[in-house]
Order: C-alpha cells, then sequence, then structure tokens
C-alpha cells in the first residue's frame, strides 16, 4: 500500500497508509474544516476509514488518493 498511483514533474498521487492518520485526523478532525460535512472524525473514525479506502484499492483497483506536499513528502 501507499504506491505512487500518479507523478509527474509538479504533482504526485499515492495511495493512502496508515502513516497518514494524523495529518488526516489535523483536516478531518477540525470542526471549521468539515463545517459543511455531517461530522468531524476522531482517531478511530478516521482510521477505520483509511482502512474502507485500502480495501477500496484492493476491490475496484482505485480509491481516494494523497497529494503528498513539500519536499518531504508528507
Amino acid at each position: 500500500m501507499g504506491g505512487i498511483i500518479l507523478e509527474t514533474e509538479r504533482l504526485s498521487l499515492r495511495e493512502i497508509t496508515s502513516d497518514d492518520l494524523d495529518d488526516l485526523l489535523e483536516i478531518w478532525g477540525d470542526p471549521e474544516t468539515m463545517r459543511f460535512f455531517p461530522r468531524t472524525l476522531d482517531s478511530q473514525a478516521m482510521r477505520e476509514w483509511i482502512e474502507r479506502n485500502q480495501r477500496r484499492y484492493e476491490q475496484y483497483c482505485h480509491g481516494l488518493w494523497v497529494r503528498p506536499c513539500g519536499a518531504s513528502g508528507n
């Protein structure tokens, strides 16, 4: 998991991994960011969301992706 899906000179997309939990939780757990979504997610719900997306990669060969930011690729 976590393989690069698409990479160009200016853009990279990769599969979501459990290593993304803290970064995703920063977004999905923020009430202001998620104000138009039914609810924010806590760590357990975020973990389950990541696992659902990983199953989608296996079952359907697609899913939501992460766009790594910066030179570190995080």
